[in-house]
């Protein structure tokens, strides 16, 4: 994938960041899901807040992204790849 989601390890505190993906970043895990209600769309990636993302994303995740954070740092995979963080949402 082009981006991926550093979620750390169990020592890492709640913030992430997203990173670019490609070679050398080894194993990942994925999670795509139903985002639910389009009124209030999920936290996502869009042109205009990914270098911030790339910075840091210390927001507050919707249950099933916490969640997902949980499993590949509880297994030591470093990277994480969700579709609403990971994909750019308002790019064709």
């Amino acid at each position: 994938p082009l981006r991926l989601i550093d979620v750390g390890d169990e020592h890492t505190g709640p913030c992430l960041r997203i990173v670019d993906g490609g070679e050398g970043t080894g194993p990942y895990l994925a999670l795509s899901y139903c985002w639910g209600d389009k009124d209030k769309p999920p936290l996502r990636a869009l042109s205009t807040n990914i270098a911030e993302y790339r910075q840091a994303l210390c927001f507050d995740l919707p249950q099933t992204s916490r969640d997902a954070v949980r499993i590949p740092r509880s297994m030591r995979v470093r990277h994480l790849w969700i579709d609403s963080l990971c994909v750019l949402q308002d790019s064709p």
